[in-house]
């Protein structure tokens, strides 16, 4: 017994490290160029404000539909624990393809067309569907969005160190592919 719950409390210190919040290209060509990724605060904190500041070249226009393809890892310790694709309705989450990523995007920052932030407008991005962007270069800093709280009984599946990378393509190709790494933590 007491080896158990020895054991258990190595698990809970090794799995509350957290990780700071990393970025990669895993493009070996693509329409965008990537210069930076950060979000702040790391670990990201739910619920809660968190910022998201970006730096990229499109290296060709950007129109229609938005589709991703992610693959997420929740990391335990040193358990790489791999999240399928759930179906939720008319939602999706996990390691899915998503046809519609522009609204998913939408619907995780709030920004839309009428509430658009000032830093997208004056590079004329609108926070609409289906995008369109210039070829042009497109930068901002801690532009805040809304962590949504996570129902206690499930906060546990949420918690912890992600892997997730995403490959985007828009009606033309691929965009480009990133690879997050970062923690998340209750408040």
């Amino acid at each position: 017994m007491q080896r158990t719950l020895l054991f258990v409390a190595l698990l809970s210190l090794v799995a509350g490290q957290n990780i700071p919040f990393q970025w990669s290209s895993c493009a070996s060509s693509s329409a965008v160029t990537i210069h930076s990724v950060d979000v702040s605060p790391s670990p990201i904190v739910y619920p809660g404000t968190a910022r998201l500041s970006v730096d990229i070249d499109t290296l060709r226009p950007i129109h229609g539909s938005l589709s991703a393809d992610l693959t997420m890892v929740r990391t335990i310790g040193s358990i790489r624990l791999p999240i399928r694709c759930y179906n939720l309705g008319e939602s999706q989450f996990g390691s899915c393809s998503y046809s519609n990523f522009c609204e998913a995007l939408q619907d995780l920052t709030g920004w839309v067309e009428d509430e658009c932030p000032n830093q997208l407008t004056q590079q004329g991005v609108a926070c609409t569907c289906p995008i369109q962007i210039a070829r042009q270069r497109v930068s901002f800093t801690q532009l805040p969005f809304e962590v949504p709280a996570i129902p206690p009984l499930i906060s546990f599946l949420f918690s912890g160190n992600w892997d997730i990378e995403a490959r985007i393509s828009d009606n033309v190709g691929e965009l480009g592919c990133v690879l997050l790494k970062f923690s998340i933590k209750p408040k």
